[in-house]
């Protein structure tokens, strides 16, 4: 399903490092005998950053007060001058595992070492989004479950819906879409009980069941979605959505690949960046048009080593491309930097080169795992591809077992959320 990018916890203003306690927040007190000093902040970047270069001085600062064991003062300069330009601008999604795991000395299945549980909440999220990007998909899924109980604890409902909905996009990862759906339901529900946001579980919500073929909720959840809540991160990823759309039932794109493209200039990230590139060449590739295909997932392989993500799946994609346009040892090349994408990508690029006796396994093994679940809970968009590949092959689609409930899993803590809820809507109905 590729790469998610997930908000953060909404940061706490921009206070400078000797801290001032931000809006509707209490301040963070140092108690007699704190060991921790308050340092200065290294000066703000002179430039834009375009580099992680250019945050080189407050990355050796952060690495000091880490190693001086003063994670207080180190975390609060990460969200001051990290945070953004790491997750939103750069992508740099394993600099932040690299600089947020030794805030958690005890291992990744426990909290991390901050005293402050909206701190703590941060960093388990901010964590485990960068896990779940990086492919440590465990991980990351332990983080948000960890996330969860916290919330519960600090009843904290706005928090708690972040929580829920990152943990059913660790959930969906690993195929269990039935389960994710109703986590993404129920972060919705809670949202509503606490009379909060609620375009993050409908965002969501209306993405999976895009993926599974009902369109039409899809589409009451875009309409259900305020557009006073809407930021422009939000705006974009909802063209990219209505583009896979278009796209899932033989509609235009073009239209909604305009808008997300208009809507990325106001937000440039560099995941975004790739994913539209990826969706311009899937629309090309469609149309045959094999040389335009080419160029955007050039231009998405570029983007994911900058970021230091995975390139297998463009260059699986790109793969198949070459063989299109004719250049064999081209696609041969782009296919040895491609062993970790999906086996749909790689039968197709195969079978595009004429190598059936590759193609075949890899496509039966992309059925299955399309399939997950079983309908209706598999992601439409990959079973007909998938079906498609068969058939070309001359295969028949292998036999699996039907959905069953009992083999998904059950959501983290619901009968807490569920109380949890049931308490918040009987407290919004007293007069």
């Amino acid at each position: 399903m590729g790469p998610r990018q997930q908000p953060p916890r909404p940061p706490p203003g921009r206070p400078r490092l000797r801290l001032r306690a931000p809006r509707g927040r209490r301040p963070h007190r140092r108690v007699r005998g704190d060991p921790r000093p308050l340092r200065a902040a290294p000066p703000e970047p002179a430039a834009p950053v375009r580099s992680i270069a250019d945050l080189q001085r407050t990355i050796e600062v952060y690495s000091a007060l880490v190693g001086a064991g003063d994670f207080y003062a180190a975390f609060r300069l990460y969200c001051d001058r990290l945070a953004d330009p790491l997750y939103g601008r750069l992508s740099a999604y394993t600099t932040i595992v690299e600089l947020l795991i030794p805030l958690f000395p005890a291992g990744l299945r426990e909290l991390p070492r901050l005293s402050d549980p909206y701190d703590q909440s941060r960093a388990l999220t901010s964590l485990a989004n960068a896990l779940a990007l990086v492919g440590r998909g465990d991980d990351a899924a332990a983080l948000r479950e960890l996330d969860i109980r916290l919330g519960l604890q600090q009843r904290d409902p706005s928090g708690l819906v972040i929580s829920l909905v990152n943990w059913a996009l660790s959930i969906e990862a690993e195929d269990h879409n039935y389960t994710a759906l109703r986590t993404f339901t129920l972060a919705h529900r809670l949202a509503v009980a606490a009379g909060g946001r609620q375009t993050l579980p409908l965002r969501h919500r209306a993405r999976l069941a895009i993926e599974l073929g009902r369109w039409d909720e899809a589409e009451a959840d875009h309409a259900a979605i305020a557009a006073r809540e809407l930021d422009a991160h939000d705006r974009l990823t909802l063209a990219r959505d209505r583009v896979t759309l278009a796209i899932y039932r033989d509609a235009d794109p073009a239209p909604w690949l305009a808008a997300a493209w208009r809507e990325h200039q106001r937000t440039p990230r560099l995941f975004d960046l790739a994913e539209l590139h990826a969706l311009e060449a899937r629309v090309a590739a469609a149309a045959g048009a094999w040389a335009a295909a080419e160029t955007h997932l050039c231009e998405a392989l570029q983007l994911a080593r900058r970021m230091g993500a995975s390139v297998a799946r463009f260059s699986a994609r790109l793969a198949t491309c070459l063989a299109h346009l004719d250049r064999p040892d081209e696609a041969r090349r782009a296919l040895a930097d491609a062993r970790d994408a999906s086996d749909r990508s790689l039968a197709d690029a195969h079978l595009a080169l004429g190598e059936r006796d590759l193609a075949g396994p890899l496509a039966l093994a992309a059925y299955r795992d399309a399939w997950g679940e079983g309908p209706p809970w598999a992601c439409v968009d990959g079973l007909r591809e998938c079906a498609g590949l068969l058939d070309r092959l001359g295969l028949p689609p292998p036999e699996l077992p039907p959905f069953d409930p009992a083999r998904s899993p059950q959501i983290a803590c619901e009968a807490e959320i569920e109380a949890f809820i049931a308490e918040l809507a009987a407290g919004r109905a007293d007069p």
